[in-house]
């Protein structure tokens, strides 16, 4: 693909407003030393203004997706781990920011024990604390540790508490 100079500005433009916008490029405006500084730049800056796990999880992944920088991704999924873990109550949502999380770094990591410790950490928050749930979350817990780490067993534990609810 030949690309001008025009495309390269309305990268570097859409880049400057939102590092998301590079996941979406061509390899060789990822590839362009310019754009990829502005990126960081721009994801170093909404690293500092992410507020909650969902930002954190978010970022991680289009850091991942648009730099292919996997500590920095790790990093910033660890500080999304904190920050659910560090919640002084937990609910229903936090559920599926444990399984959001888990996803993310099973599939962009690859690191399939961080995934399963995030897995076993909302099965167990939720059954130990007695956080009030409908079904639907477990159940997406269980198909997700289902599809993600094979594991029938932890699923079937799931499943079987998302009955009860």
């Amino acid at each position: 693909m030949n690309l001008t100079l025009a495309d390269r500005e309305i990268v570097l433009k859409a880049v400057k407003q939102c590092g998301y916008a590079l996941e979406h490029a061509d390899k060789s405006l990822k590839a362009d030393r310019e754009i990829v500084i502005m990126v960081k730049k721009v994801y170093k800056k909404e690293e500092g203004e992410a507020t909650d796990c969902f930002d954190f999880i978010e970022l991680a992944d289009s850091i991942h997706e648009s730099l292919g920088d996997k500590e920095w991704a790790k990093k910033v999924y660890k500080k999304a781990e904190d920050k659910v873990e560090g919640l002084k109550s937990f609910s229903s949502e936090n559920i599926s920011d444990f399984r959001l999380l888990a996803e993310s770094i099973h599939k962009n990591l690859g690191d399939e024990e961080w995934a399963r410790k995030l897995y076993y950490a909302a099965f167990y928050k939720t059954v130990s604390q007695q956080v009030p749930v409908g079904g639907g979350e477990l159940f997406d817990l269980a198909e997700s540790i289902r599809n993600n780490l094979g594991d029938k067993e932890l699923a079937k534990e799931v499943d079987e508490q998302a009955l009860y609810r």
